[in-house]
């Protein structure tokens, strides 16, 4: 079954962006963890640079979203079916858009 998702609308954000930001700000210092590790030969932390760093990713991510526009995003959909989506036209809002998939053609058979 097909699921149809809708990011966050061009200068606003939702949620679910600054649940993604807090992912990326708690991972992206661990890069820089690595090779200050490689580097010094020992396993050292620099808090400085680990928070300079994930404070660096946090807003990154969250601008971005804030400056994307919005985009309808379908899932769930298996590679080589066809699918056809039908767009409201503008100004209308619906509550889900029909989603139609079929199965793949058959492939031929050599003769």
């Amino acid at each position: 079954m097909a699921t149809v998702a809708t990011t966050s609308k061009k200068f606003s954000l939702k949620l679910t962006d600054w649940e993604k930001g807090l992912i990326v700000a708690a991972i992206s210092p661990i890069v820089p963890i690595i090779m200050q590790s490689l580097n010094a030969g020992s396993f050292t932390l620099d808090w400085k640079v680990i928070g300079t760093t994930a404070l660096a990713a946090g807003i990154a991510y969250l601008a971005k979203n804030f400056f994307s526009p919005a985009q309808t995003v379908i899932t769930g959909i298996p590679v080589g079916t066809t699918t056809t989506v039908t767009i409201p036209p503008p100004g209308v809002s619906v509550p889900a858009l029909p989603i139609v998939t079929s199965d793949p053609p058959e492939p031929k058979k050599a003769a």
